[in-house]
């Protein structure tokens, strides 16, 4: 009835949008009405809880900034302690693991394969006094310019 009185095209497309809305809905307009006393107050939510802090001034976030800072707002409007939220969320450092002689042996080994055998501190030249070849190759070996 509204599509015969619509008169010019734009009226005409609003009216077909309309009509397209009430069809793809009609589930949940079927529910609201059968079900009046449940209803979802998300909406409000996320307008006093979340809107208050995230979008009050301008500013960057990130996905998990904007999770956390929802997630202690939910807390908080809950009543919760934020406090106690926070540290039950809050990962534990890794346990710190002692290295073992073996292990330590065998990255000795590989230092050895990438690096060879020679270091500064064993090769004789760099341990006794100095001199033009002993401070060109300590610069060499420091990358330095000598």
């Amino acid at each position: 009835e509204a599509l015969e009185l619509a008169e010019r095209p734009p009226r005409q497309r609003r009216v077909q949008d309309t009509i397209r809305y009430i069809k793809n809905n009609w589930d949940g307009i079927e529910a609201s009405v059968k079900h009046p006393s449940v209803g979802c107050s998300a909406e409000g939510h996320v307008s006093y809880i979340l809107s208050a802090r995230l979008s009050s001034r301008p500013m960057a976030w990130s996905t998990n900034g904007v999770s956390n800072m929802a997630s202690m707002r939910a807390v908080r409007a809950d009543k919760e302690p934020v406090r106690a939220h926070y540290l039950a969320a809050k990962k534990s450092p890794p346990p710190i693991v002692e290295i073992d002689q073996e292990v330590k042996k065998e990255l000795k080994r590989a230092r050895e394969k990438i690096l060879g055998k020679e270091y500064s501190g064993n090769i004789p030249l760099f341990n006794g006094k100095d001199s033009l070849t002993r401070n060109a190759l300590k610069g060499i070996d420091g990358q330095m310019i000598v």
